[in-house]
C-alpha cells in the first residue's frame, strides 16, 4: 500500500510539472545549446547552459549527460526516469537503474522482487528487449554485451542472441 501511494504521489508530481512546463529551454531555434547537469544550491541537480544559466531546475538526485536530446534523471527513492531539454518526463514510466540512450536504446532494470533485471525500451518508452539479463551495456553498432546466467553474450536489438 506503502508503496501504491508512492507510486501516484510520483506520478502527480511530474503531472504538474508537465502541465506547469518548468524546466523549458530557452534556446534560441536554429541555435545549437548545450546543456550541462549542474547542482543547484538546494542540493538537487539540474542543467545549466552555455552561459551557466540553469535551464532546467535543479530537482533531480541525479541529472545524465544528454544524447539525442534525451537524459535520464534520478529521483527520490532511487527511480529514473527520462527527460527531454525542455525538461519534461518523457513517459510515466520509472526505472529502478536506468542507462543513457545508445543506437536508438537504453538499458533499464527492474526490481522483480527476489532479482533485479536488465531490458531494453526504445525513445517512447516501451520494452524491445523485456528485462532478463543480470548485467546490460549500451548498444553500438547494433549490438550489446548483456551477462545472462552468469555468461557474457552479445545481443541484438530484438534480444536474439548472436553467434560468437
Amino acid at each position: 500500500m506503502r508503496n501504491l501511494l508512492f507510486c501516484i504521489a510520483v506520478s502527480l508530481v511530474f503531472i504538474i510539472i508537465s502541465i506547469n512546463g518548468h524546466g523549458s529551454s530557452n534556446s534560441t531555434p536554429g541555435v545549437d545549446v548545450t546543456l550541462t547537469p549542474a547542482q543547484g544550491d538546494n542540493g538537487k541537480w539540474g542543467y545549466v547552459d552555455d552561459a551557466g544559466r540553469f535551464t532546467i531546475t535543479p530537482r533531480y538526485e541525479y541529472a545524465g549527460e544528454f544524447r539525442d536530446d534525451i537524459a535520464v534523471v534520478g529521483f527520490i527513492n532511487n527511480k529514473y526516469g527520462y527527460i527531454n531539454s525542455k525538461g519534461n518526463l518523457l513517459f510515466m514510466v520509472l526505472f529502478d537503474s536506468a542507462k543513457n540512450f545508445s543506437d536508438e536504446l537504453a538499458a533499464v532494470m527492474i526490481d522483480m522482487g527476489e532479482t533485479r533485471k536488465w531490458g531494453y525500451i526504445d525513445k517512447k518508452g516501451k520494452f524491445v528487449v523485456f528485462p532478463r539479463f543480470d548485467e546490460a551495456e549500451d548498444f553500438e553498432n547494433g549490438k550489446a554485451l548483456v551477462m545472462v546466467n552468469n555468461k557474457k553474450v552479445y545481443i541484438d536489438k530484438t534480444g536474439k542472441v548472436l553467434d560468437e
